[in-house]
């Protein structure tokens, strides 16, 4: 409040569509640049940023059947203003008690709501937001797992009615409208091949996520089906969520119904001859690809594709990274290099897939590597695990190197590069500490959860694109405790800067805050948003609240 009027908070719409330019040129008329902010389209794994800077979420759709984006702010204990359209609504807002509804076609009214909220008290918005999260704790994997266990009693209990003419009719036009040809009870093409095609073209299911492509695996059998979705990972419970239902319809033979056909696995429309890539692949291979199963990460905006190669007994032997654009060629290399030169040591309980091929096929690049071991799972480790059990097998000696030799690396560079304003007394510090010089040596450059296994005997080290063989010392220590707070600094960067400074610099000595800032200043400049937060946190710089909901996801 101020001379008690209240001051409202900034505005934050994520994602794209039609109207997106007409958005841009309303707020630039109005003036509300510094007020509206429109950071575009952002991926899953980058949202949990957003729903920790917000203060509260608005849903304003005029039609949702459900609108699970309400479930995610209420998981993340934010209060909610959902469209009376929605189909969550009347089950997840509690008016007065989590949030409000309102009626999306009156504009008075959701300015109203959203003004009021922001003039609430922290305390209220905390009570708010804790509603929230003890509202969406009652609906959650297990509720609709016992949901999908009673209706299947009850169709089980239930006497199957005979269908009419008309029933049976509007059945098979529509499985006959997602099938070309017919199919036999695995679900495999009766015929084999269609007319003028070699024995191996098989049209692709391609099925989306989200309004996306996730998976493409090609139409052949059930058998290969659930092999593909054994590459498709649940990294949220809606993917998990969703993984379920494609397991559910390969199993009863619906899967067509979820999938789109399609004469390869990627788009038209990049203008990528996957058939001519293959052919050229199992040239280098020496070997034949029976069935590419191709997986889609979550930035499709960086046209980068994962390609499972399987045999034909449904095996993997081996896993391609497949970049489209040219400018992803310096990381694919980089990973090769440093595949090659890991290749040359040995190690005890440390595995790191070998490097099969790495080569170009036009504009784009690829990188061919062993597979994972299918039993590997990830290692049960903690925030607080020394690395050092890990790293010590990787990153070879410690160099001592002098501030001009530091500054000449590539990865200091980048950091340079990637510095902004408020990072300038991080900037100063570290540069007056780096004058006696500091240690390197090798670091995977993002180890994390995600991008280990073990099978039991050892662990595997995965995705090596950011590897450098002079980074600096505490990079990987650093890259590892930073994996745990992800979505946690945005939401709160002093605190979580305090408990960064609790873990590794408990006697803040001044070569051991240099070799941590050091660390920071290498993820930043890989383009780690959280490095960036931590280097603004550093110098006292606050960050500011946010309050906003996606557009058009």
């Amino acid at each position: 409040m101020v001379s008690g009027l209240v001051v409202p908070w900034s505005l934050v719409l994520l994602g794209d569509g039609p109207l997106q330019s007409s958005i841009f040129d309303l707020r630039s008329s109005l003036g509300l640049e510094h007020f509206v902010h429109l950071p575009g389209f952002k991926q899953y794994d980058e949202l949990p940023a957003y729903y920790g800077m917000a203060s509260a979420f608005v849903h304003a759709s005029s039609t949702e059947q459900w609108g699970l984006v309400v479930n995610e702010a209420m998981a993340a204990g934010l209060p909610v203003l959902v469209s009376n359209r929605c189909g969550c609504a009347r089950d997840l807002v509690k008016d007065g008690v989590n949030g409000f509804t309102f009626d999306p076609f009156n504009v008075e009214q959701l300015a109203s709501l959203m003004l009021r909220i922001s003039a609430f008290q922290r305390f209220s918005i905390s009570a708010f937001g804790s509603k929230s999260r003890e509202i969406i704790a009652n609906w959650g994997p297990a509720r609709f797992a016992d949901g999908l266990r009673q209706a299947v009693d009850t169709a089980l209990r239930t006497a199957a009615p005979n269908p009419g003419l008309v029933d049976n009719f509007s059945v098979s036009a529509l499985v006959h409208g997602f099938r070309s040809q017919p199919t036999d009870d695995s679900g495999k093409q009766v015929d084999g091949r269609a007319a003028g095609t070699g024995e191996d073209d098989h049209n692709f299911l391609v099925f989306r996520y989200q309004g996306r492509d996730v998976l493409a695996v090609p139409e052949k059998s059930k058998a290969l089906l659930r092999a593909g979705l054994e590459k498709f990972q649940p990294f949220t419970p809606k993917r998990q969520l969703y993984r379920t239902l494609l397991s559910a319809a390969i199993r009863t033979g619906g899967s067509r119904l979820l999938a789109r056909r399609r004469a390869g696995p990627i788009e038209p429309a990049l203008n990528f001859d996957f058939k001519s890539w293959q052919r050229e692949l199992e040239e280098h291979l020496g070997r034949r690809i029976a069935h590419p199963i191709v997986s889609w990460p979550s930035e499709p905006w960086r046209r980068r594709f994962y390609v499972h190669l399987l045999d034909e007994h449904l095996r993997s032997f081996a896993f391609v990274k497949l970049a489209l654009r040219p400018e992803d060629r310096p990381r694919l290399a980089a990973q090769a290099e440093a595949l090659a030169a890991l290749s040359k040591l040995t190690f005890r309980q440390l595995r790191v897939p070998q490097l099969i091929r790495h080569d170009h096929f036009g504009p784009a690049s690829y990188l061919v590597v062993q597979p994972l071991p299918t039993e590997a799972r990830p290692p049960l480790l903690k925030q607080d695990w020394g690395t050092s059990v890990l790293t010590a097998e990787y990153c070879g000696l410690r160099r001592r190197m002098t501030r001009d030799e530091i500054t000449g690396l590539s990865w200091w560079t980048e950091y340079i590069q990637s510095l902004r304003p408020e990072h300038r007394d991080f900037h100063e510090e570290l540069t007056r500490l780096l004058a006696s010089g500091a240690e390197v040596c090798r670091a995977h450059g993002d180890l994390a959860l995600s991008n280990m296994v073990t099978d039991g005997s050892c662990t595997w080290l995965f995705d090596w694109e950011l590897s450098h063989p002079d980074a600096p010392v505490l990079t990987d220590a650093v890259g590892f405790f930073m994996s745990f707070t992800v979505g946690k600094v945005p939401r709160d960067p002093a605190a979580q800067l305090a408990k960064f400074r609790a873990h590794f610099l408990p006697d803040d000595s001044a070569q051991r805050r240099l070799d941590i800032m050091l660390a920071i200043a290498f993820r930043n400049g890989c383009g780690v948003p959280d490095a960036g937060r931590l280097m603004a946190a550093w110098g006292g710089v606050s960050v500011g609240r946010c309050f906003g909901g996606p557009v058009d996801r």
